[in-house]
């Protein structure tokens, strides 16, 4: 009886001990999360009315199409375009953290000849120096994955050229891309973050729910993981 009772008060106490410790540090190390922008059309931006006609003295017309679509350019040998950087580390053990993000690259290219008043022209986009700093909160669900929210704000150049290859001009803007719905992310079975893919390595529905809460012209900021092989492609 007595050595029952040890026993249950040595087992009562370990497991108060391992209540007081604290959970084991979960941290997503600062880095990199890269994004594709495929050719598809759902990538595309509407000029204000003036801008592109400012380029070569024509006035201000609303009677041509102004909205031009684009694609990404990859850096030599990748498939990515885009980056947003997680400028610290993020310790998601107590279930949630908020870390600084930046674009830190975004290249984008006008997938076909533009038709404006000023012409055919080719547009090259690309992010430009003094990025804006934003946010990103990462909540950790079930200890394996949960969802994050990232408002990113970008400032970019559209280059314009004509069919010779002649420069027209410049165009600066600032886009700022607020999330309030989120998107879900696990760890793989060797603690690496993975946004985009949820616990059951699927991507493809996160992709689609994601695209439909996004106001047109914003999908480029989904990373195209399915054409990466990245996940398990889920119908």
């Amino acid at each position: 009886m007595h050595r029952f009772t040890f026993r249950t008060a040595a087992l009562t106490l370990a497991a108060v001990l391992l209540a007081a410790l604290p959970a084991a540090a979960q941290v997503i190390p600062a880095g990199d999360d890269r994004w594709v922008t495929p050719a598809d059309g759902t990538t595309y931006f509407t000029f204000p009315a003036g801008d592109v006609e400012s380029l070569c003295g024509a006035p201000a017309s609303f009677g041509w199409d102004r909205t031009v679509k684009l694609t990404g350019v990859p850096d030599p040998g990748e498939d990515w375009d885009t980056v947003v950087t997680r400028l610290a580390d993020a310790d998601v053990s107590s279930g949630y953290a908020v870390v600084p993000i930046q674009v830190t690259r975004l290249y984008f290219s006008s997938i076909t000849e533009h038709r404006t008043p000023c012409g055919e022209i080719n547009w090259r986009v690309k992010s430009i120096d003094n990025q804006p700093v934003t946010e990103m909160a990462i909540y950790n669900e079930s200890g394996r994955g949960g969802t994050f929210k990232a408002t990113i704000s970008v400032r970019v150049v559209f280059a314009a050229t004509d069919a010779s290859g002649a420069t027209l001009g410049y165009l600066y803007y600032t886009r700022d891309l607020p999330d309030t719905t989120g998107v879900p992310w696990s760890f793989d079975g060797n603690g690496t973050f993975r946004p985009g893919i949820d616990e059951n390595d699927d991507c493809t529905q996160v992709l689609r729910d994601k695209i439909a809460t996004l106001p047109a012209g914003h999908g480029y900021f989904i990373e195209n993981l399915i054409a990466q092989g990245k996940c398990t492609r889920k119908e």
